[in-house]
């Protein structure tokens, strides 16, 4: 394959492309995801054609339709984590869309490096977290959201998260439970409180909450269920449509739960795990034992 106005990046030996100023460093040999099909901007765990504006069926889904559900702490949670590495050195993975809300938050204090495993939103650099191309104990904090379930070694990925990260250093986790499968093929797990756990076993739990709750996971799922009564097209959107309007309201419930982190756990549509890197090597009692803190 040939890429016109070639450069490349030399690390350890090999040889790898630089495309539109963003190094792709995906080894061929050792990645489910093709380097051609990166370079090419196929669709991979996002597509980008999907919040094209342009489009009316797109605009009409992100601009004028009511939201199912809305992560309320979000901001709060990411400055609040930007006041905890302030002159640091902070690694996104899966930046996606929200490279200049990561920057944005993040920038004003630290040095930020955002990656991806696709071009499309151009990233500061693209890899596999498989293989994080980063020396060991380089970030003091690494956030990872909506990508551990895009992992098809999700243990392997954990991993490289605490290689990367200082002594001390965060780790922060978000991912959905009670979602649709999404970017397609490359979805492969829903992780419960414990399984979460049970990958960082260099790391204590500092925090957990539920970014969205139960009734949010309500909306989405009977939402869900009404686009997949059918596979017509011409049937889908406006199921997808009316679903919108029937649920979109459920989100706010949310706003009356106990309280209580167990009943958070049960069935949320997404969570958040922040991890202090410690070096303590954890048994699976060990890990087990944090299901208990949550009572």
């Amino acid at each position: 394959m040939r890429i016109e106005n070639e450069h490349y990046v030399f690390v350890g030996g090999d040889r790898y492309p630089i495309v539109q100023e963003v190094p792709i460093l995906v080894a061929a040999n050792n990645s489910m995801f093709e380097l051609e099909g990166i370079i090419q901007q196929k669709p991979l765990t996002q597509n980008k054609s999907y919040s094209n504006k342009r489009n009316l069926k797109n605009f009409i889904r992100t601009s004028l339709l009511p939201k199912l559900n809305k992560d309320w702490a979000l901001k709060e949670r990411y400055k609040n984590l930007a006041t905890r590495v302030t002159g640091g050195k902070v690694l996104i993975i899966g930046a996606g869309s929200k490279i200049d809300f990561y920057k944005s938050i993040f920038q004003q204090s630290s040095i930020v490096i955002t990656s991806d495993i696709h071009l499309q939103y151009n990233p500061d650099i693209v890899f596999d977290v498989h293989q994080i191309p980063f020396k060991s104990e380089a970030f003091d904090l690494v956030l990872a959201a909506q990508v551990m379930e895009h992992t098809i070694r999700p243990w392997i990925a954990a991993s490289e998260l605490e290689r990367v990260v200082k002594p001390n250093g965060l780790i922060q986790v978000e991912v959905p439970f009670a979602f649709p499968y999404h970017g397609a093929p490359y979805d492969f797990f829903r992780f419960t409180f414990t399984g979460m756990r049970s990958l960082f076993r260099y790391c204590r739990l500092e925090a957990f909450m539920a970014s969205e709750g139960t009734f949010t996971a309500a909306a989405v799922t009977n939402a869900q269920a009404l686009v997949e009564i059918s596979r017509s097209k011409i049937f889908r959107y406006p199921m997808l449509v009316l679903g919108r309007f029937l649920f979109f309201w459920l989100k706010y419930l949310d706003f009356f739960k106990s309280g209580r982190k167990l009943n958070d756990m049960i069935w949320p549509k997404g969570m958040v795990f922040t991890f202090v890197k410690d070096g303590k090597e954890r048994s699976d009692f060990d890990c087990l034992a944090d299901y208990q803190s949550l009572k």
